[in-house]
């Protein structure tokens, strides 16, 4: 279990940088004191535990080659992974994973054996891990009264990737949650009278204290009165109707002054330009410009110039 954190990228680095590997020398040198390795004697041959960012210097100068962790290999991964199809929770995985693994195969690319069958693998793994995520996140969302989310067996790198979904996923819903209930207090607010209904002379006005629904409560005195229904009845019949009118005049007239003109007789264009190059579409291309003194193209293959 780990608690949920919202950590960036580079900050996940530098803490699986400090983890230790096994480190094999091709130099001799003597003992030194590093602030996060503590006493480190190299022999050319003998294998040291230090941490990755000192391995990944060294091993940039060609000073050795690492040892990769007895879990990165292929059948270990293969086993991870049906571990994780037959369980429905996650499986326990060495600590630091996925962090670790994307550092060593980008690192450290010669020093371990089929590093190409790992990547698919991993990449495989990752995918079952996050569908489950997936169906658990979704399953916490949709339940109420629930403040709090545990995920047992999940690495430091998944949950830097889970945590800002379920942080803001959680404020969300807190959002949500908030509106909810100031609908339902609106809901039970008394409902407001309007000023011409006349009070009770003697006695408590019970009726003012029915509960309704708050829109009722909020909107049914916004009603407009009968008066000003009118009125806007009445601007929309003087402004609306000549409208109508004045358009059908219009559209008559115009009707009646394309039927009046006499139709002109078809006058076949012969002198239309024919390209000489079979382009674009290789069957002549006989062109559309009917004045071609005005949409003249110059070098693109016309017969007729300008002039014409």
């Amino acid at each position: 279990q780990i608690l949920l954190q919202r950590r960036s990228s580079k900050h996940l680095k530098d803490e699986t940088t400090v983890r230790f590997v096994l480190f094999v020398p091709n130099f001799s040198a003597e003992e030194e004191e590093f602030c996060s390795a503590g006493l480190v004697k190299f022999e050319a041959g003998l294998p040291v535990e230090i941490p990755i960012w000192m391995a990944s210097i060294l091993k940039a100068r060609s000073k050795g080659y690492i040892v990769a962790p007895n879990w990165l290999n292929a059948p270990s991964i293969e086993q991870f992974i049906q571990a994780e199809k037959k369980q429905f929770t996650f499986t326990k995985l060495p600590d630091n994973f996925f962090c670790i693994s994307l550092i060593l195969i980008n690192k450290f690319k010669n020093d371990i054996e089929n590093i190409d069958t790992i990547k698919i693998l991993i990449q495989d793994l990752w995918d079952k891990r996050l569908s489950k995520m997936r169906s658990s996140l979704i399953k916490f969302f949709v339940q109420e009264n629930i403040s709090h989310v545990r995920i047992n067996n999940i690495t430091l790198f998944e949950s830097c990737y889970v945590g800002p979904i379920i942080f803001t996923g959680s404020k969300n819903l807190d959002a949500i949650k908030k509106i909810m209930t100031a609908s339902r207090a609106l809901s039970l607010v008394p409902k407001v009278r309007g000023y011409n209904s006349v009070r009770q002379s003697s006695g408590m006005n019970y009726g003012s204290w029915n509960f309704d629904n708050h829109k009722k409560t909020l909107f049914g005195t916004l009603k407009p009165a009968e008066n000003v229904w009118k009125t806007y009845r009445k601007i929309f019949y003087v402004l609306s109707v000549p409208t109508l009118l004045l358009g059908a005049y219009i559209a008559w007239k115009d009707h009646s002054d394309h039927l009046s003109h006499k139709r002109k007789d078809y006058v076949e264009y012969d002198f239309l330009n024919v390209r000489k190059s079979p382009f674009p579409f290789g069957d002549g291309n006989h062109t559309l410009f009917h004045n071609p003194s005005e949409q003249w193209v110059p070098g693109v293959g016309y017969e007729k110039e300008r002039s014409h």
